[in-house]
C-alpha cells in the first residue's frame, strides 16, 4: 500500500523508530541502486526506449531519493530519456500529496492534465489524481492483489502498457 516503515510498524503494532529503520535502510538501498543492482521491470526498458523514441516527454516523480532514481537510470543506460526527475528530496509534501507530481509537470512545462501518470501504488494514484492527472495503474508481482481505486485504467502489467504503446 506504500505507507512505508511507518505503515508497516503501526499494521504490526511494533515498538520501532522508523527514523532508525531508515537511517539503517537508506545508505543500503542506495548503495544497490549505485551499483544497478535493482532491476528494471520486466518490459521497462523498452517502453521507455519506445516512448522517448516517439518524443514522449517523459518524467519520474518518485518517492526515493533523487540521486538513487538518478544512479539506477544511469546504470542501466536510461537517464537521457527523461527530462526531470523529482525525489522525495525535492518535494516537502510526499505522495499522497500532489506535490511531487505538480512539481514533476512544472519541470516539462507541461499543464498536469497534458500528462499521464502510471503508478503501482496507492498513493501515488492519490497524488496524481490530486495533482489533476489522468492515471494508468500496473500491476506488479508485489501489487497484483491489492485493490488500488482511483485510475482511469488498469492494467495486469508493464507488458500490457507496452503492447497499448505498440497499437498491438
Amino acid at each position: 500500500k506504500g505507507g512505508g516503515a511507518e505503515g508497516e510498524i503501526a499494521r504490526h503494532r511494533l515498538d520501532l523508530d522508523p527514523a532508525l529503520i531508515r537511517a539503517g535502510k537508506d545508505p543500503v538501498y542506495s548503495a544497490f541502486c549505485d551499483g544497478g543492482e535493482i532491476p528494471l521491470f520486466p518490459a521497462a526498458r523498452e517502453l521507455i526506449e519506445l516512448l522517448a523514441a516517439a518524443g514522449v516527454r517523459l518524467a519520474i516523480a518518485s518517492g526515493s531519493y533523487g540521486r538513487d532514481v538518478r544512479a539506477l537510470l544511469e546504470a542501466h543506460r536510461l537517464a537521457g530519456a527523461f527530462e526531470a526527475i523529482v525525489g522525495k528530496d525535492d518535494s516537502i509534501l510526499l505522495k499522497p500529496h500532489p506535490d511531487p507530481y505538480l512539481i514533476a509537470a512544472r519541470r516539462l512545462a507541461l499543464p498536469p492534465a497534458s500528462c499521464v501518470a502510471v503508478e503501482d501504488a496507492e498513493k501515488g494514484v492519490l497524488s496524481a489524481r490530486a495533482a489533476g492527472m489522468p492515471v494508468i495503474v500496473v500491476g506488479t508481482e508485489v501489487t497484483r492483489g491489492i485493490p488500488i481505486d482511483g485510475a482511469d485504467l488498469r492494467l495486469g502489467s508493464l507488458d500490457e502498457l507496452l503492447d497499448l504503446v505498440r497499437g498491438s
